[in-house]
């Protein structure tokens, strides 16, 4: 009974099949120039007619090219010269290949970035949305002249027809950046040392006033960023003598108060030291100070 046992636990189906799936197979260079095989992203290749073995086992791999190019070692014999001046063509002829499948890629990549740049480009000049296609037939009329008798203007002008600016298009990239950006001011307050604000008002095309944010940015690096936090509609008269409704902005300035609060509790600590690189020149500030204000920071 224990023999038996031990046998069958020797014999057990399931330890088997894991050992053969535990077992890896290398690609061998030798088959380049032996059976015309490379390795092409962990795929095994055929320089003749670009197949694909699915294991990396001799015997398949010389099955392949035995039944067919039985007639490739007579027309070109092993470790000859014209064995490998024909492999090292045929590796060429795989790479173009491979090249042209990559181009579309690289060209079309590069058309969504300079389609990006260019809705930029209109959204910080104010101009409708549909300028986008003006700007691109306007392209299209001046290659077609400026690039005359150059060997690659189908080139350039096929690069310019790929740009998607329609209106739609125009549209979604422009809200595309603007979260970008949003996204991008959100992470810079995050990671800012100090930060303060300052208030403008401004009116826009429809005469209603408006309260403009504007917050700089100090890093850990001492690198000072400005931009523009928020704008705030004031839908009531502005003029001295009536009391104006600022709750939404008060609401806003007391969450950004509670979210950074902590960070200007070392204020008047980082003052003096900010103090001094801003204006070193006309600053008068005690060394001795300024030495305990950055090993407190440290």
């Amino acid at each position: 009974m224990i023999s038996y046992l031990a046998r069958c636990h020797y014999f057990n189906p399931k330890m088997s099949g894991s050992s053969k799936r535990n077992r890896t197979y290398n690609f061998n260079t030798d088959w380049e120039e032996s059976y015309c095989f490379v390795n092409v992203k962990d795929k095994y290749v055929c320089l003749l007619c670009s197949c694909s073995v699915a294991v990396a086992k001799k015997h398949y791999v010389e099955r392949h090219f035995k039944t067919n190019y039985a007639t490739f070692n007579t027309n070109y014999p092993l470790q000859s010269e014209l064995r490998k001046k024909k492999i090292a063509q045929l590796k060429l002829n795989l790479s173009a290949q491979q090249c042209v499948f990559t181009r579309p890629a690289v060209k079309s990549k590069k058309a969504t970035v300079a389609s990006l740049n260019i809705c930029h480009m209109l959204a910080k000049k104010k101009k409708p949305f549909q300028d986008g296609e003006l700007l691109k037939e306007a392209f299209l009329t001046g290659a077609d002249c400026l690039f005359e008798g150059f060997f690659n203007k189908r080139e350039i002008l096929s690069a310019i027809q790929d740009l998607q600016l329609s209106d739609n298009t125009v549209t979604r990239r422009i809200h595309d950046i603007s979260k970008d950006m949003q996204t991008l001011l959100k992470s810079d307050l995050e990671i800012c040392d100090y930060f303060s604000l300052q208030f403008d008002e401004s009116t826009d095309v429809t005469d209603t006033a408006q309260l403009a944010v504007m917050v700089r940015m100090v890093f850990s690096n001492f690198t000072v960023k400005e931009d523009l936090l928020k704008l705030l509609p004031m839908k009531a008269r502005t003029t001295g003598d009536v009391e104006i409704d600022l709750s939404s902005f008060v609401v806003n300035l007391q969450s950004l108060q509670n979210q950074f609060e902590k960070r200007f509790q070392q204020f008047t600590t980082i003052q003096p030291m900010v103090t001094f690189f801003v204006n070193p020149f006309t600053c008068q500030v005690n060394v001795t100070k300024m030495a305990a204000h950055i090993a407190e920071l440290v």
